[in-house]
């Protein structure tokens, strides 16, 4: 049988040092938490960017064509905000992480455990 490994490790906590330099928004909470996610994904070899995340005004026409209130179109315009920011923040760490401590490679990574 084998799993992915989803545990975060202690040293997917340590600051990033080449990141100090960049402001996170508010939403992501904690910086230690992003550097972990930022880490993590990268020790497991998984590129993060910024492609597949819907405009925002389009998130509202969508919403507005099916019938949604304007409360509502509201609300999904933020949540592509945030989606959007996710993306384009953890994109611009992951290559800051790959350029600082990874010679601009990314790791390999099994992501087998076997019992």
């Amino acid at each position: 049988m084998s799993t992915l490994h989803s545990k975060y490790l202690e040293e997917d906590f340590r600051t990033i040092e080449a990141c100090k330099k960049y402001l996170l928004p508010k939403q992501f909470g904690d910086r230690k938490y992003f550097t972990a996610y930022i880490r993590k994904a990268t020790r497991q070899g998984i590129r993060l960017d910024d492609s597949v995340v819907l405009e925002i005004w389009m998130a509202r026409k969508n919403a507005k064509e099916a019938g949604f209130d304007r409360i509502f179109q509201n609300q999904r315009a933020n949540e592509t905000l945030v989606s959007k920011n996710l993306g384009k923040f953890s994109r611009l760490w992951q290559e800051a992480l790959l350029k600082s401590e990874y010679n601009n490679q990314m790791p390999s990574f099994s992501g087998l455990v076997t019992s």
